[in-house]
């Protein structure tokens, strides 16, 4: 009497992907009291989560959203990727951002119609335009409020005019272009990257 003897085997292949670590790069540009983000992540992720403190609106699910801040200060912001083919990790694919926006109020003045801020080379070069001539000194403030430079102080034209800073190396940042005129001040915040 011959016994036959069946096996039987099961084999399960359990496949995990880890939840890996992807890289977040945050700019911004802040234009008066609203800021403009910008997050990238080379690993293309499916959900992007902002959280703005002290910012409207607080929270954003966007790659570049753009945020209000009512009051002035120092504000941290945080970015969170998660999925995509690299399986990005939202608690470990995440960047922080922080802002300082400046007191508003200043007093608009009626005699200047314009203030343009451009690069000639690597030189801030600011165009002032105004309805009639007047008195003015314009003065460059880095964001915390020490003077960088008197960028003019004299009788402007009624028309165009275009200043150019002394040539200096200007580092990358946010900067402050006060223009006090007869009448009152302009302020203009800007960024540097040049």
């Amino acid at each position: 009497m011959k016994k036959t003897i069946t096996t039987l085997f099961s084999l399960v292949f359990i496949f995990s992907v880890k939840a890996q670590v992807c890289p977040v790069f945050i700019t911004h540009m802040i234009t008066g009291n609203q800021v403009q983000y910008n997050a990238t992540c080379p690993d293309n992720p499916a959900a992007w989560s902002w959280f703005f403190n002290g910012g409207t609106p607080q929270f954003a699910s966007i790659p570049n959203p753009l945020i209000t801040y009512n009051t002035p200060g120092n504000f941290i912001s945080a970015c969170s990727v998660s999925g995509g083919p690299n399986n990005c990790s939202a608690s470990l694919s995440t960047a922080q951002d922080s802002v300082t926006i400046l007191g508003s109020g200043v007093p608009e003045i009626k005699k200047i119609n314009d203030v343009q801020i451009f690069s000639r080379g690597s030189i801030p070069t600011f165009e002032i335009e105004s309805t009639s001539s007047q008195k003015v000194s314009v003065e460059l403030f880095d964001i915390t409020g020490n003077l960088i430079d008197v960028v003019f102080k004299g009788n402007l034209n009624g028309g165009t005019n275009i200043f150019q800073m002394r040539p200096i190396d200007l580092p990358i940042g946010n900067y402050v272009l006060n223009i006090l005129t007869e009448s009152g001040k302009i302020t203009r915040k800007f960024h540097w990257n040049n």
